[in-house]
C-alpha cells in the first residue's frame, strides 16, 4: 500500500532542467512480481487454458476487476502527482495492446456480451447459423470463447469483445488522468501490431493517434508504411506522434541488420511529411539487462553517443527550421481509401488462399497512389465520403445498409467508387449474405454482379482496355448485366471457369462511376488499375513516374503548395518539378526545375 514516486520526479525535474519534455507513460502492460505473485488471478490465459507466468510483459487480463481496481490506485497516484507538473505534456495508456485473454472471467463477460448484444439466444442462434455442426445453444452460458476453427460469428464478436474490452481498459485510465491533470496534458495510445484489435475504437477516448513503426532490418518502404502514417494522420483531427521509431537496428529480426547511414534520417523525414507532430526513438539508452540489451539505442551503454546520434541530432535541427511552415500546412486529398478492421480479421481468418493477406492486399491499392505522389486519406468505413473525387475500397468484405447506402449516395452525387476482390460478401453478422457480390443494391448500381470465385495457384493473364497484366491468388468472374456496364479487363484461357471472362467491370451512374475489380493483380497491374481510376476521376497528377525510391508529400498553406520529398533509394535520384522552386531545408539546390538527391537525403520545396 505504499507508493514512492519521488525518485520518479526527481527525474522529471531533471530532465526538466535540460529541456526535456516528458510524456508519461501508465505502467498497466507490465504488472510487477510481487502483485501477480500474490494476485495470480489478474494475469491472463492462453488459446491453450494456460495461465501465463510472470518474465515477459503483457501477461495481465484487462477483464480482470481486481487488476483494474490495482491500475486504478497507480494511474490516480501518478495522475495527482504529475497532472499540474509543468514538464509533463502528455500521458500514454499502457503500451501496444495486442493480447487477448481466455480466463474464466472475461469468458462470462463475453456471454453477457453477447446477451446484451443479440437480444436473445434465438437471434444469436439465427444469426449465427449454429444448428450447422451442431452448435445451436439453449443458455447464454454454454458459448464458448473461439479457440481455432470456430464459428465465423463467434470469431468476429471474439474480436469486438477484445476491443471493446481494451477500450474500457483505456477508457478508465482516460477518466483518472483527466479527473486530476491540467487540460493542456494529451492523452494517446501507441498503436502496434495492426490486426489484433480495432484501434478505431481504442483511440476513441484519447486526445491523439500515435503508433510504433518499426521496418526491422529492412529499407523503409515507403510506399506501405505510408498507409499507416496517413490512418493515424486522418483517425484524430489533431496530429499524431511517432512514439517509438528505431535508431538503425532492433533486436526481434533475423538478422538483426542496420538500416544504411541515411536511412534513418529520410524515415523521420517520411513520418513528417505525412503530417506527424513528432517523431521518437525507441530507445535513448539500453537497460544493462533485460530482453531488450541488443535493440538499437541513441547512447551506448557507457552513456556516450552511438554512431547513429548524430543523424538523428540533425533531424532535430532540421525540423526546427521549417516547424513554421509544417505546423499550419494542410494535407488536401482527392482520394479516400476505406479500412475496416472487421474486414480485415475477418479476411484473416478465412484466407480461402494461404497468400492472400488483407492489409497487404490493402497495401497494393495504396502503394500506386503514393508512388504518383498522390495525397490519400484513409478513413474508417464510419466516416464521412463526401467531396472524395475517388474512394478506393480494397475489400468491402462486410456490408452493412447504412454502409451501402452512404456508398450508393457518394456515386449518384458524382464519385467514383472502385471496389476490389470478396467486396459485398456478408453481413454484420460474419454470415454470407443472400445474394451475389458486391450485394444486391451495389450489382444494381454496377449493372453486373460476381458469378463466383476462384483462388488461383499460379498466375493468368489479364487484358483490356486498361493494359495487360498478371492476375495472382484470386479469381472473381463477372457477369455483365446493364448494356451500358463495360468490362475493362478479361482472363486469359485459364481453366475452363474463367477463360476470357470480365475481371474489371465499370458504369457510369447518376453524376459518378461505379467500378470492380475481381482480381489480384501483380504490381504493375495495379499501378495500370490505379493510373486508369484517377484518370476517369479528373485528379490531376503532377508526377506520372517517379524516380524508384523518391517519394513526394504535398502540404497547403495559405495558397503555397510545399512539396517534401524524399530519396529512400541507395542511390541519387532526378526529379523533375512542376516550375522552379526553392529547396529551404538544405544547401542542395535546384537546377531550373530539376531537383538531384543524393541517396537518403531529403528536400523540402516552396
Amino acid at each position: 500500500g505504499e507508493r514512492d514516486l519521488d525518485w520518479l520526479e526527481r527525474a522529471v525535474d531533471l530532465a526538466q532542467q535540460y529541456g526535456v519534455r516528458i510524456v508519461m507513460g501508465t505502467p498497466t502492460d507490465a504488472p510487477p512480481a510481487w502483485l501477480t505473485h500474490k494476485y495470480p488471478d489478474v494475469l491472463r490465459v492462453d488459446e491453450n487454458g494456460k495461465r501465463l507466468g510472470h518474465g515477459a510483459r503483457r501477461h495481465f487480463s484487462p477483464f480482470s476487476p481486481r487488476y483494474r481496481d490495482l491500475c486504478a490506485q497507480i494511474v490516480s497516484a501518478m495522475a495527482s502527482r504529475f497532472g499540474h507538473h509543468g514538464n509533463v505534456i502528455g500521458w500514454q495508456i499502457g503500451n501496444e495492446f495486442c493480447m487477448y485473454t481466455r480466463d474464466d472471467t472475461t469468458r462470462a463477460l463475453f456471454q453477457r456480451y453477447l446477451a446484451e448484444r443479440y437480444g436473445s439466444i434465438e437471434n444469436l442462434n439465427e444469426k449465427w447459423t449454429t444448428h450447422y455442426w451442431s452448435q445451436a445453444y439453449s443458455d447464454w452460458s454454454e458459448i464458448p470463447v473461439p479457440t481455432g476453427w470456430s464459428n465465423p460469428g463467434l470469431d468476429l464478436e471474439f474480436f469486438r469483445f477484445m476491443s471493446r474490452g481494451f477500450a474500457e481498459f483505456q477508457q478508465f485510465q482516460v477518466d483518472l488522468i483527466r479527473g486530476f491533470a491540467d487540460a493542456r496534458q494529451w492523452i494517446t495510445h501507441n498503436i502496434h501490431g495492426w490486426e489484433e484489435l480495432d484501434f478505431i475504437e481504442i483511440i476513441e477516448s484519447a486526445d491523439l493517434a500515435s503508433w510504433d513503426p518499426y521496418p526491422g532490418g529492412r529499407p523503409l518502404n515507403f510506399s506501405h508504411f505510408g498507409w499507416y502514417s496517413d490512418f493515424c494522420r486522418t483517425i484524430k483531427p489533431r496530429k499524431h506522434w511517432v512514439i517509438e521509431t528505431q535508431p538503425g537496428h532492433v533486436n526481434w529480426n533475423s538478422p538483426n541488420l542496420s538500416l544504411a547511414r541515411g536511412a534513418v534520417r529520410a524515415m523521420a523525414w517520411h513520418f513528417y511529411a505525412h503530417g506527424a507532430e513528432a517523431v521518437l526513438f525507441w530507445q535513448w539508452r539500453a537497460a544493462l539487462n533485460g530482453q531488450e540489451q541488443y535493440h538499437g539505442t541513441l547512447v551506448a551503454p557507457d552513456g556516450e553517443p552511438r554512431a547513429i546520434y548524430p543523424e538523428v541530432a540533425r533531424v532535430g535541427r532540421e525540423i526546427r527550421e521549417v516547424a513554421h511552415l509544417l505546423d499550419a500546412a494542410k494535407h488536401e486529398a482527392s482520394i479516400g481509401l476505406l479500412y475496416s478492421y472487421a474486414d480485415q480479421y475477418v479476411l484473416k481468418h478465412q484466407r480461402h488462399n494461404h497468400d492472400f493477406d488483407p492489409l497487404r492486399h490493402t497495401m497494393e491499392f495504396y502503394a500506386p497512389l503514393r508512388l504518383m505522389g498522390l495525397e490519400t486519406d484513409v478513413l474508417d468505413t464510419g466516416r464521412a465520403i463526401d467531396g472524395y473525387r475517388l474512394i478506393v475500397a480494397p475489400h468491402l468484405h462486410i456490408l452493412t445498409d447504412e454502409l451501402v447506402e452512404k456508398l450508393v449516395n457518394y456515386v449518384n452525387a458524382g464519385g467514383h467508387l472502385l471496389l476490389g476482390p470478396r467486396s459485398g460478401f456478408k453481413d454484420q453478422y460474419n454470415a454470407m449474405l443472400p445474394s451475389r457480390q458486391p450485394g444486391k443494391r451495389l450489382a444494381h448500381l454496377l449493372g453486373g454482379h460476381v458469378d463466383d470465385f476462384y483462388t488461383l495457384d499460379r498466375n493468368v493473364d489479364v487484358s483490356g482496355e486498361v493494359g495487360v497484366a498478371s492476375a495472382n491468388i484470386w479469381a472473381e468472374v463477372l457477369v455483365v448485366d446493364s448494356p451500358d456496364t463495360q468490362a475493362l479487363l478479361r482472363y486469359a484461357p485459364f481453366n475452363g471457369w474463367i477463360d476470357n471472362q470480365p475481371a474489371m467491370v465499370t458504369r457510369t451512374v447518376g453524376k459518378g462511376r461505379i467500378t470492380y475489380l475481381g482480381a489480384c493483380l501483380d504490381e504493375a497491374g495495379m499501378r495500370q488499375v490505379m493510373d486508369w481510376a484517377v484518370r476517369v476521376s479528373g485528379i490531376h497528377v503532377e508526377f506520372s513516374e517517379l524516380p524508384a525510391g523518391m517519394e513526394v508529400c504535398r502540404r497547403q498553406k495559405d495558397g503555397q503548395e510545399i512539396l517534401l520529398v524524399i530519396n529512400h533509394a541507395g542511390v541519387a535520384q532526378k526529379l523533375e518539378l512542376p516550375r522552379p522552386m526553392t529547396n529551404i531545408l538544405s544547401d542542395i539546390p535546384v537546377r531550373a526545375s530539376e531537383l538531384e538527391l543524393p541517396p537518403y537525403e531529403v528536400a523540402v520545396l516552396t
